[in-house]
């Protein structure tokens, strides 16, 4: 906590550091031909397989500073940068590396109407590094999805703290979401 001038700012700074793999086999081929008529149900033929592995690695650095400005109002600006490293190998296509650098900011405002009584709204924008082992049909490794995000809401403090009322309302857009394939791949 500092004071700049009439400001109070509540800093928080941090960082994210992880690492997934995934290590499997993708098996794709051909189901045996089926007769309508008299169906039989063969055993399926052993489906090819391809090993794979897939790390990401992921770093991430956030800073927020809430702000109060007076009683009544407090604006919460936000930062993230993140930084993903996909290395991704699959014995029939080869390795592919790929890196991404993505800065996130994110937007909050509180209105103190009353001491016991608060209103709220956040505008943001992120994304998620794709998970591990999920592939499009050609062997690669899926874009990361992203998102944006709106959201607003009450807050009562009753009878002398307690009893607490909240309500929200949010609104969130995501782009580039994997979607399941009925033959065990992923599209976007």
């Amino acid at each position: 906590t500092v004071r700049t001038g009439r400001l109070e700012h509540r800093i928080v700074g941090g960082v994210e550091a992880g690492l997934s793999t995934a290590d499997s086999e993708i098996g794709f081929g051909s189901a045996a031909p089926l007769d309508i008529f008299n169906p039989a149900y063969p055993p399926a033929p052993e489906p090819v397989k391809r090993p794979t592995r897939y790390d990401v690695s992921r770093l991430g650095l956030y800073a927020i500073d809430q702000v109060r400005l007076g009683e009544r109002l407090i604006v919460v600006p936000a930062l993230r940068w993140s930084h993903l490293a996909i290395e991704n190998r699959v014995a029939t296509t080869g390795e592919t590396r790929s890196t991404e650098s993505v800065v996130s900011p994110s937007l909050g405002l509180v209105v103190l109407p009353r001491p016991w009584l608060s209103f709220y709204t956040t505008l943001a924008q992120g994304f998620e590094p794709p998970p591990p082992g999920q592939y499009l049909e050609d062997g690669r490794a899926l874009a990361p999805a992203e998102h944006d995000s709106i959201e607003g809401g009450v807050k009562a403090d009753l009878l002398d703290r307690r009893i607490s009322v909240t309500g929200a309302g949010f609104r969130i857009r995501r782009t580039n979401v994997p979607e399941a394939d009925a033959r065990g791949f992923y599209r976007q």
